[in-house]
């Protein structure tokens, strides 16, 4: 029922998001222009708690890419895990909700979480 729109909502959801990425690298100039503005105009940033024991990223080429990679492994994470709902929902171990365990629903919401943090903070 809403399984099916909700995995294929998550699939688009996903593409959007790099999507929108690569619309803002491109409206900024392209990759190339944007590295060098961020190292000509940045400074080396400290990180936030909880992140702070992190090694700091050089603004430039390495920060782009550190970007790059929090944005691309929540749109490689989601729809996958879109897919693991889907087929845990089909043969009833999903469990909607349900905070146990033995279901799919505590262990995909505890990695969907995960990885919107850590493409939030990037």
């Amino acid at each position: 029922s809403n399984i099916y729109f909700d995995t294929v909502r998550e699939c688009y959801e996903a593409f959007v998001i790099y999507s929108f990425l690569q619309f803002l690298v491109n409206f900024l100039g392209g990759e190339d222009m944007l590295c060098d503005h961020l190292e000509r105009s940045m400074k080396v940033q400290r990180h936030v708690f909880p992140f702070c024991n992190l090694t700091t990223w050089e603004m430039g080429r390495e920060f782009f890419e550190k970007v790059r990679l929090g944005t691309i492994q929540y749109v490689i994470i989601r729809p996958v895990l879109a897919w693991i709902c889907f087929v845990l929902y089909q043969n009833d171990m999903y469990g909607a909700g349900e905070f146990r365990l033995d279901r799919g629903y505590l262990w995909v919401t505890l990695i969907t979480n995960m990885s919107q943090v850590w493409a939030m903070y990037c």
